[in-house]
């Protein structure tokens, strides 16, 4: 693959799916097609004061929707206080067995005659998004289970705070979901690449555990990167971190510089790292000197779990996050050559949205898009066991300066067709070792600097 190649890389499965997937729920919405319009609503009639819907649009194919919903306040939908109520979705066949879906409970219900039943995510592949506080919502479900098909009209209402005059319908399309342009996709770094950064929340200190050892080196592996940003890595020693790095990659220890916060964020380099003060522990930043890019700043964050939009919470992640803008640019100012940088990490942005606009309005970053080759999805991290559905928690945000040679995409073994299981030498368990996804971003180098053979 080259440079041309790698820079467009995801640009091209994404809109080479669009036929097949008609929305890719990634929070994002100039994916959804004219006409989508399902239902409309007038502001100000809600029960509550928070899930105020104002419009619904729908798409549905062979036996999946899409729904997307419109609130007139800013909003999470799937954790906030008690006394913000919720919305409930129903959702399925018009004359059938529907589900319903409580968005602040999290809880999924079939109701078919007196009884409802229990059942969850995972029963209907549900995905929502995003995950942060926001006034639009799109969600994704397969109703399979409950005999929709194609030709069938399924009928949308909401309870709760809010509800519509009357049921939306959406009649399910032919299904156009079959094997999607992304699974062709080469996950390795191309020869054009100046640069590919891991990141990787390995869960409570997974590097140093012996028995997911085997699984961990085949990942880092995989990702054959040139700088590692590891989360949650407390319990693991510097050595072990090393000894695992450079097993993986098949290099001798010596050749990894490593930076370490006191709150377990780790940086592994194969370029020699040089130090950037920190204000908190909840990030590491360093300076790397890379060939054909020049100084690079790596940041790699854990910012504060959990909460919602308003919540304390949020209130320290958006401090956390300002403290990465004012080391970022200490270290810009202190440089003699203005330097680019990549913030990576565990951004848990499951409140407000502002972390990730700081970045953006104060440093000029730009996010990278970054999605699962196999299948187009853009969650990076996934448990089965818990109520929340699967998010996108862990973020790549880069400097304007490089975000057009930027491209890269989510790991995850669970969805990788057999084609690059082959390629990356993953067996579909590994990705199991932790509830994040490792993800990855390649930076191509600028074209005076490209390799001899690349375009």
């Amino acid at each position: 693959m080259n440079r041309c190649c790698l820079a467009a890389t995801l640009a091209g499965f994404l809109s080479a799916t669009t036929p097949a997937l008609p929305i890719v729920v990634d929070g994002e919405f100039g994916d959804w097609p004219e006409g989508s319009v399902v239902a409309t609503d007038p502001p100000g009639d809600a029960a509550g004061d928070v899930f105020d819907i104002t419009s619904v649009r729908a798409v549905g194919a062979g036996s999946v929707v899409w729904i997307r919903f419109d609130v007139a306040e800013t909003v999470n939908i799937q954790s906030g206080p008690e006394e913000e109520g919720s919305l409930v979705l129903s959702v399925g066949p018009e004359a059938g067995a529907k589900l319903e879906v409580d968005f602040r409970a999290r809880s999924f219900h079939v109701v078919a005659g007196d009884e409802p039943t229990a059942k969850s995510w995972p029963d209907f592949g549900f995905r929502a998004a995003p995950t942060h506080a926001s006034r639009e919502f799109e969600v994704r479900l397969d109703l399979s289970s409950l005999g929709a098909r194609r030709g069938e009209r399924i009928a949308i209402q909401f309870s709760g705070d809010d509800e519509l005059d009357r049921a939306a319908i959406v009649e399910l399309a032919p299904d156009r979901a079959a094997r999607l342009a992304g699974s062709d996709i080469a996950l390795a770094k191309s020869r054009g690449t100046a640069l590919r950064v891991a990141s990787f929340n390995t869960l409570r200190g997974g590097l140093s555990k012996a028995d997911l050892r085997p699984a961990f080196r085949r990942l880092l592996a995989a990702a054959d990167a040139d700088v590692f940003a590891f989360q949650e890595e407390e319990q693991s020693t510097t050595a072990q971190i090393v000894a695992v790095v450079s097993d993986a990659t098949d290099t001798d220890a010596r050749e990894w510089s490593v930076r370490r916060s006191a709150g377990g964020c780790v940086i592994a380099s194969r370029f020699p790292l040089a130090p950037v003060i920190d204000f908190n522990e909840r990030y590491e930043a360093a300076i790397a000197q890379v060939p054909g890019l020049g100084p690079v700043i790596i940041a790699n964050v854990h910012f504060k779990c959990c909460g919602h939009i308003g919540s304390d919470e949020d209130s320290t992640r958006i401090a956390q996050a300002r403290d990465v803008v004012r080391s970022i640019r200490n270290a810009s100012a202190a440089s003699p050559t203005p330097p680019h940088f990549v913030i990576a990490g565990d951004w848990n942005l499951v409140g407000s949205r502002d972390p990730l606009t700081i970045a953006e309005a104060e440093l000029g970053a730009a996010r990278a898009r970054i999605a699962h080759p196999s299948t187009g999805e853009v969650h990076t991290w996934y448990d089965e066991a818990s109520s929340f559905a699967p998010g996108q928690l862990d973020l790549v945000a880069v400097s304007d300066t490089l975000a057009r040679r930027t491209s890269g995409f989510v790991l995850d073994s669970r969805s990788l067709d057999a084609d690059h299981l082959r390629e990356t030498g993953l067996i579909p368990t590994d990705s199991a070792v932790s509830d994040h996804l490792v993800l990855i971003v390649d930076v191509a180098r600028s074209r005076g600097d490209a390799p001899s053979g690349a375009d």
